[in-house]
């Protein structure tokens, strides 16, 4: 009879695709467990299986070990050496085979979590092991590609460990879902425990056993009722009986930060915030405000409208008699007024006083243009011929170094990536994040670009993981005039 040993022993030289990777065979007793290391909890029923299958002679894949100064230490097979354990017991003679696990301690780790040969993982084991390899130094997204998950497994795996002792007893006994829990625990915080039990024995009296997902949680629609609801009893007892000027006013300011943030969720919840209350406080109710959409909507419909352009707003199209401006003077003046053409003709400093005095518009008119074109040719930061409020000039002043700063992060990444669509992408990104970064670390534009170089690649396409990336970088250095890292 032909085995792998015989065909081995007759290859030649050249024969390179067939090789050999050696395991052992030894007592169960030169072998030891190393206290709370196995991720998996030792599953009694999975250990018979194991016996049973030893004592019927059947063969069972190999243990990993690591070769330690206390012995040889289990890395992968801890139900497996419990069965054989239980084998001799009953009188039989055990040898099991082993292999040399390869590898550093995270590596260990995961290799625990994606073993075919073990049980499968429940959820609390699982994220168990992804915070010991947290604990290793890893970011998520590492952990989600060596154990090939998703990003958001890992994350939402990680936040089940925070969701309480109540949750996490729950989800043990499996009268709640992983999932289930997280949920709760991202719409009722803290008291997520008791909200649970309480449903819990909600369901339990119907006669279920477990409390399901649809049960637990509120659906999207009733739960932004309810935070409406909640944040009008808030707002009427912060801010008192005032009319619906505010909140616009203050809506306006938000919009322009959420301009610069699109990817930042809390800025998009302060402008639902504000048109809430604005809407409230101005006394219109929902059957008046569906009213006026519908209407709104028929009229938009109706009207002309430019080619979109991404980044810029797009007002319908209207004849010089409805927009009541026109575009020369008397003299013959021809001053550009589209926003795009004033940067281009005029320069950066034309175009940051336009925006500052009169907001970000796509067109603006003769006269607005002409105070604009004065004023910066007078002195953008002390002008002496034009009268400019001093916030409006710190106004432009921003957007000075704001355009300075995106032309930088612009010819940098245009050095990262041949697509100028992936340029273009990134450019809105990276300026956010700077703009952020700098309300707590003050910087350059260029010491800012050195810190997102020593991040990873990978969290480039996302606000949020890139803004954290750049905090941790940041905290491990120290940056001039930022002071020492902590």
């Amino acid at each position: 009879m032909t085995t792998l040993s015989k065909l081995y022993d007759k290859k030649t030289k050249k024969d390179t695709d067939f090789t050999t990777r050696k395991t052992y065979l030894m007592s169960v007793d030169r072998l030891y467990v190393e206290p709370g290391y196995n991720v998996r909890e030792i599953d009694q029923a999975h250990v018979e299986e194991f016996r049973d299958a030893y004592m019927a002679g059947e063969q069972v894949p190999a243990l990993a070990v690591q070769v330690t100064e206390q012995g040889i230490k289990i890395i992968d097979g801890h139900h497996r050496y419990y069965g054989a354990k239980l084998a001799q017991e009953a009188g039989y003679d055990i040898r099991l085979e082993c292999k040399d696990f390869v590898g550093s301690e995270a590596d260990r780790i995961a290799f625990m979590v994606t073993s075919s040969q073990g049980r499968a993982l429940e959820p609390l084991e699982r994220a168990a092991a992804y915070q010991r390899l947290i604990n290793q130094g890893w970011e998520p997204a590492q952990i989600a590609k060596k154990v090939k998950r998703s990003i958001t497994d890992v994350e939402n795996h990680l936040a089940l460990l925070t969701s309480g002792d109540e949750l996490i007893a729950l989800v043990k006994n499996k009268e709640v879902a992983a999932t289930t829990a997280v949920a709760l625990v991202r719409e009722h915080g803290a008291s997520a425990g008791r909200v649970a039990k309480t449903e819990l024995e909600k369901a339990k009296a119907t006669g279920k056993k477990k409390l399901t997902k649809a049960a637990a949680i509120s659906s999207p629609a009733k739960l932004r009722e309810k935070i409406r609801a909640e944040h009008a009893a808030w707002s009427q007892e912060t801010f008192g009986d005032v009319g619906p000027i505010g909140p616009l006013k203050h809506l306006a300011k938000e919009a322009l930060e959420a301009a610069d943030a699109p990817d930042d969720l809390s800025e998009w919840a302060d402008l639902q915030f504000l048109l809430w209350d604005a809407i409230r406080r101005a006394g219109i109710t929902e059957e008046e405000l569906n009213a006026a959409m519908k209407l709104k909507l028929s009229v938009n419909k109706a009207r002309t409208w430019p080619a979109p352009k991404d980044g810029e707003p797009r007002e319908h199209l209207k004849s010089e008699v409805e927009d009541g401006n026109q575009p020369e003077n008397d003299e013959g003046d021809d001053l550009p007024l589209l926003k795009h053409e004033i940067l281009e003709k005029s320069g950066v400093e034309v175009w940051a006083c336009i925006q500052a005095a009169f907001k970000i518009k796509s067109q603006y008119t003769y006269a607005q243009s002409k105070y604009a074109h004065t004023w910066a040719a007078d002195s953008v930061e002390h002008p002496e011929h034009v009268v400019v409020p001093e916030e409006t000039i710190q106004s432009a002043l921003r957007f000075i170094q704001q355009h300075q700063d995106d032309q930088a992060i612009k010819q940098w990444l245009s050095e990262q990536h041949d697509d100028q669509e992936v340029v273009a992408e990134q450019l809105q990104r990276f300026s956010s994040v700077l703009i952020a970064f700098r309300q707590d670390k003050p910087c350059t534009v260029q010491e800012f670009i050195e810190l997102v170089e020593q991040t990873d690649r990978d969290c480039w396409s996302n606000y949020r993981m890139l803004r954290q990336a750049v905090r941790e970088v940041a905290g491990q250095l120290i940056i001039p005039d930022m002071g020492e890292s902590q």
